[in-house]
């Protein structure tokens, strides 16, 4: 164990390494770890090679080091990392878990609240008598054979001996005949942390709760031996506290997402954060008003935002105008929107829109183009009238000023239920299908220099609707709280957004393509695009990122 600062050192010195192995030849190592895959994402590091133990310390990581060592593992298939914190853990119920932790390649794990705090004399007690171990019985303990395997093959066995050296795949158990077992015990690395320090319980009976401060994660930098780094910590952290700490770990990001008006914008972005869904993703996001236009997506471009949720057709439109971004996603499905009207308005089907003034909230707006689109595909010639939010639109039907107006809003379905309005036409019924209302759209260099980052999003908006459709009473909650409505409208809001979000990300059916070829055909025939512009769908999206 090492380090950062120290882990980045030695990948520096790699190269120097390379270039004068002479000077290096002779210097004898304690360890050598040969052909393991190195990792550590807080310095970039990926490579296959060899890593270099030297008084208790990393001497010098490189594709190839020469010189003796005391002892020297093959590591071929095999992850070689930091130790792991495992920020989420009930290792502290019993004397089995640290050692059970420890046999996971987790260094330093975090209890979360194992017997509650009246008990929490009994975790700290099986901190302290955690595992001490050694350097060299570290290197032997951390990733032995399971119980089961043990017990199932009488073969010998070989065990692989690494501070954090552990298989690529589920399985860490292997015998010299080539056997491998599942390790029940070894089969649950949680890469969520990479990290190099461990702290140790305090040992008085005075307990303090470790904040995730700049001072914890300075202290997080220094440079500790690998025999300090093997001692198992127990410390009494809330959920909160880990998440932040978490979050302080994360790649920050600027998403184009914020919007307090559209439910399956803030669901999403506060759901997200709530649960740590973004954290987890490795992502650390600071939400950025989203598009309302293709004009306002292809400005935020040119302002170095790069990826976020959009309303489909506007992602289409800035890209055939020539805005390097794509679809990546698409979380939502068939329209939401309805044309509401007064409640003894001769209004109940899409032709019976024909020659009345419909409210829109600007000419930029999808509902604008709704308008248009219907007037092409009934052949009618409703008038749309540009009056702003849903309060504007309300007053000018009551003032009689216009006959019905759009909405997406979820606080229009409680003037429905107030007896206040009713759904004249749902826009669904019009669209065409499949469709997707509202997509993940990512920069083109974003996808090709940092396909993860874009991959990591695509799975937290998609983890983030998963969470909103099996918990819709936390979902009304976050609804109440941001808009101030009552709980029977946050619940019929939730409800009916639940019904149309989508978990796989490929839209109203099953085809990411053609839910976006069907957002663009209804772009092209409401006349938000010239005849003459043509696109090729496949140029516009791209399915690697989904599930």
């Amino acid at each position: 164990m090492v380090s950062r600062r120290r882990f980045a050192a030695a990948i520096a010195g790699a190269a120097l390494l390379a270039r004068i192995p002479t000077v290096f030849a002779a210097k004898p190592y304690d360890l050598l770890i040969r052909k393991g895959r190195i990792i550590d994402p807080s310095v970039g590091l990926d490579l296959v090679g060899d890593l270099a133990v030297s008084g208790g310390r990393i001497a010098a990581i490189g594709p190839a080091i020469e010189g003796d060592a005391g002892e020297t593992i093959d590591a071929r298939g095999k992850i070689v990392a930091p130790g792991l914190i495992d920020i989420h853990t009930h290792a502290g119920r019993s004397k089995e878990g640290p050692p059970l932790c420890l046999q996971d390649g987790v260094t330093g794990w975090v209890d979360a609240g194992s017997g509650g705090a009246d008990n929490i004399d009994a975790v700290a007690a099986v901190a302290r008598q955690a595992p001490q171990i050694a350097p060299r019985r570290a290197l032997r303990a951390c990733f032995r054979h399971s119980r089961t395997a043990e017990r199932s093959t009488s073969a010998p066995r070989r065990t692989w001996r690494s501070s954090s050296c552990a298989r690529g795949r589920s399985s860490s158990s292997i015998t010299t005949k080539g056997r491998e077992r599942a390790s029940s015990a070894c089969s649950r690395l949680r890469p969520c942390l990479m990290a190099s320090a461990s702290r140790r319980a305090p040992s008085s009976k005075r307990y303090r709760v470790v904040r995730p401060d700049a001072q914890v994660a300075a202290e997080l930098q220094k440079g500790i031996p690998v025999n300090s780094c093997l001692r198992l910590v127990s410390m009494a952290l809330t959920c909160f506290a880990s998440l932040a700490f978490a979050q302080q770990t994360a790649t920050p990001l600027k998403v184009s997402g914020e919007n307090k008006n559209f439910e399956w914008f803030f669901l999403l972005t506060d759901a997200g954060k709530v649960q740590g869904i973004w954290s987890k993703n490795g992502l650390n996001p600071e939400f950025v008003p989203a598009a309302g236009s293709a004009a306002q997506l292809k400005e935020q471009v040119s302002t170095g935002v790069k990826i976020g949720w959009v309303n489909t057709a506007e992602v289409l439109i800035a890209r055939s105008q020539g805005v390097p971004v794509k679809v990546v996603a698409a979380h939502f499905g068939e329209t939401i929107a309805k044309i509401f009207a007064a409640p003894d308005a001769a209004i109940s089907q899409g032709r019976d829109l024909d020659r009345k003034k419909i409210g829109i909230l600007s000419p930029s707006h999808t509902s604008y183009k709704t308008v248009l689109y219907i007037n092409e595909k009934l052949g009618i010639r409703a008038e749309p009238v540009a009056l702003g939010n849903l309060a504007n639109n309300v007053a000018a039907l009551k003032a009689r000023k216009i006959d019905a107006f759009y909405s997406a809003e979820g606080a229009a379905l409680g003037l429905v239920a107030s007896g206040e309005l009713k759904i004249a036409v749902r826009l669904a019924e019009l669209y065409p299908k499949p469709y997707t209302a509202v997509v993940v759209w990512a920069t083109d260099d974003l996808i090709r220099d940092h396909p993860a980052t874009v991959r990591a999003f695509v799975n937290g908006t998609l983890e983030s609707v998963r969470y909103l459709q099996g918990n819709p009473e936390s979902a009304s909650q976050i609804y109440v709280k941001r808009t101030g409505a009552s709980k029977p409208l946050a619940d019929r809001a939730v409800a009916e957004l639940n019904s149309l979000l989508t978990t796989s990300g490929r839209g109203s059916g099953n085809d990411l393509v053609a839910a976006v070829e069907g957002n663009w055909k209804f772009t092209r025939d409401s006349g938000s695009v010239p005849a003459s512009v043509s696109m090729k769908i496949e140029d516009a999206v791209d399915t690697r990122f989904l599930p």
